[in-house]
């Protein structure tokens, strides 16, 4: 996620954009990314709360979105995650997760990309 928010507001940067984004370090099990107009205004934010010992719920404007499940193959020594069964690479849930808050939310008009 940060790799994501870092490449997002570099973006953002370079077009003179008055947005960026921000992450809320965890807290309990819960953390945050939240888009900011001109440095102060919150102005939408996903928020992510680990749930038990191997699930991840996606929440934004109060609803759940999803629930990512990952578990530890010890055969292949990865982390794999699945998003109700259906198996995704970590990049793609990022994707899934951020691009609400990245561009459908988002005022356009006062994008300058």
């Amino acid at each position: 996620m940060k790799h994501d928010v870092d490449e997002m507001n570099k973006l953002l940067t370079a077009h003179r954009s008055r947005y960026s984004f921000r992450i809320y370090a965890p807290k309990n099990g819960k953390f945050k990314v939240t888009k900011i107009l001109d440095q102060e205004d919150e102005v939408d934010q996903i928020a992510f709360h680990i749930s038990g010992l191997n699930s991840i719920v996606v929440y934004a404007s109060g609803a759940r979105l999803f629930t990512v499940n990952y578990s530890w193959n010890e055969e292949e020594a990865i982390c794999e995650f699945s998003i109700e069964d259906v198996p995704h690479e970590l990049y793609k849930i990022s994707q899934k997760a951020l691009s609400d808050v990245f561009f459908t939310r988002c005022d356009l008009e006062n994008i300058r990309c």
